[in-house]
């Protein structure tokens, strides 16, 4: 999967009740997508990982300008997998 159709999948699957609101898969290590196509636990995961490391720099940022959360009126990130997430 790309970027962009990991967090569609996640999406979808927080949505349908299969993947719970911390991340975790419901039942088992995968969820079936498309066979042969999964999505996995690590895929979420990794998925996360991305998540978060975008939310550091975005706060390393704003502690080097000064600024706070609310004096931003825009962030824009490049790429598919920026605009999806």
């Amino acid at each position: 999967l790309c970027g962009s159709g990991l967090v569609d999948a996640v999406a979808v699957g927080l949505e349908l009740g299969r993947i719970k609101p911390g991340g975790r898969l419901k039942t088992g290590d995968e969820l079936p997508l498309a066979p042969p196509v999964v999505l996995t636990q690590t895929d979420i995961r990794q998925l996360q990982l991305a998540k978060g490391a975008i939310a550091a720099g975005i706060r390393m940022l704003l502690q080097q300008w000064g600024a706070a959360p609310a004096e931003v009126a825009q962030v824009s990130l490049a790429g598919a997998f920026g605009n999806y997430i």
